[in-house]
């Protein structure tokens, strides 16, 4: 865990990117919040890696991904309200 490019983690950051995607968080702060807390998730695992499911350190491949996921999880929300609003539209149509 936390060694290759995607892992299991990776889910949560795809879902945490459809989170600020559809609250409209732009993709570059999107982004910039992923890095941070990669940066930050680094610094925590050392000092109080009993407060993690996996504590060992993450490599950069894996923090890259991870940023990655996030993304694209911000581009599926994008895809989602689309898809959502094509249907209401098609429902409210007379």
């Amino acid at each position: 865990m936390n060694q290759t490019f995607v892992d299991a983690m990776s889910l949560v950051h795809i879902v945490v990117g459809i989170g600020f995607g559809l609250f409209r968080v732009p993709l570059w702060l999107t982004l910039a919040i992923a890095t941070a807390w990669e940066v930050a998730e680094h610094v925590l695992k050392l000092r109080f890696p009993q407060a993690f499911v996996f504590p060992s350190q993450d490599s950069l491949a894996n923090a890259t991904g991870d940023v990655l996921c996030a993304g694209l999880g911000w581009v599926m929300a994008g895809w989602i309200s689309r898809a959502s609003g094509r249907r209401r539209a098609r429902r409210t149509a007379p």
